[in-house]
């Protein structure tokens, strides 16, 4: 196979890289949720998995600006409304706080669209799961067959967006730094997400077509590309493919508006590395990604100022 020279860096990158803990409930960032998402009882459980479904729906830049707005958002309206904003089914309650936050200005063009994402998430989980989606998904023996229900009922996990779907049930089927609320279904199963940070690495690695990007309104030739860079990581990790899902997004940004392909792919790995070796940490962020700084952070930030290396 046409990777199998970059397959033994690009496997201790994974490995590195794979145990972070997802930015939406980062205990290390602040603010700070006002649920406990590793919490082992059945209600709070019951929570985190609504609460994390409504992340994923609103989980796309151009109505966040950068991600971690989308925790911002949830735990503003969970601060005002408690366990109401489970409940809520007015868009305008949740645009109108949403509207006065400080940070509204750094929301993207689309944020007009976030509040009605949000109820029609709360409309799905008491009309079909009767407001507890661990007992729903039980009715699914395998994680697509749940992500097709959800893609059919929440228009912002359907047809281009399915993959946003894909990325919540890493949260919730993976195990730690995962959730594992979902423990009826096995990581085997998993596809892994075709975020466009994912399709870079896929192009690179020669899996897809650089020329055609996946993330197009194009469902037929996504799903071909989502089960193509699947059947890689299974090759790679054949009880949990999923476990490449953040070593790529890490990957993927770096290459974003490089040369997809292998050659590109290799440096960006010797890079990662490098960087490795000269600040003590697994991984780091190479791009502004929140005004929230945890300690190790500010430690590598200032390291790569100390050897120029912008980030």
């Amino acid at each position: 196979m046409a990777t199998d020279e970059l397959v033994p860096d690009l496997v201790k990158f994974i490995n590195m890289n794979s145990n972070v803990v997802d930015v939406q409930w980062d205990r290390r960032m602040s603010p700070r949720l006002l649920l406990n998402p590793y919490s082992q009882y059945l209600e709070e459980k019951k929570r985190v998995a609504q609460y994390l479904l409504m992340v994923a729906a609103i989980l796309e830049d151009r109505m966040l600006g950068f991600s971690e707005n989308a925790r911002r958002i949830l735990i503003l309206l969970h601060q005002i409304y408690g366990d109401r904003i489970f409940e809520i089914r007015k868009p305008h309650m949740f645009a109108e706080k949403i509207a006065a936050s400080d940070f509204y200005p750094d929301l993207g063009q689309s944020r007009e669209a976030i509040s009605p994402i949000l109820i029609n998430v709360n409309d799905f989980v008491k009309n079909q799961s009767g407001r507890d989606l661990i007992e729903y998904s039980k009715r699914f023996s395998k994680p697509e067959h749940f992500v097709e229900n959800l893609s059919k009922n929440i228009q912002r996990l359907s047809g281009p967006y399915k993959d946003k779907a894909w990325v919540y049930m890493r949260w919730m089927v993976r195990p730690e730094p995962d959730l594992r609320i979902f423990e009826n279904f096995t990581p085997a199963d998993m596809f892994v997400p075709l975020t466009p940070e994912n399709a870079n690495v896929a192009a690179s690695l020669g899996l897809i077509n650089p020329m055609l990007p996946p993330t197009a309104r194009d469902e037929s030739r996504a799903t071909k590309a989502r089960e193509s860079l699947t059947n890689f990581a299974r090759r790679l990790f054949p009880d949990d493919p999923a476990k490449v899902d953040y070593p790529f997004f890490l990957l993927g940004r770096w290459l974003e508006k490089k040369p997809l392909n292998r050659k590109t792919l290799r440096d960006a790995l010797q890079f990662f590395d490098h960087m490795h070796m000269v600040t003590g940490q697994p991984h780091a962020y190479y791009q502004k990604l929140s005004r929230y700084k945890s300690g190790w952070e500010k430690k590598t930030a200032s390291i790569l100022r100390k050897i120029k290396i912008p980030y």
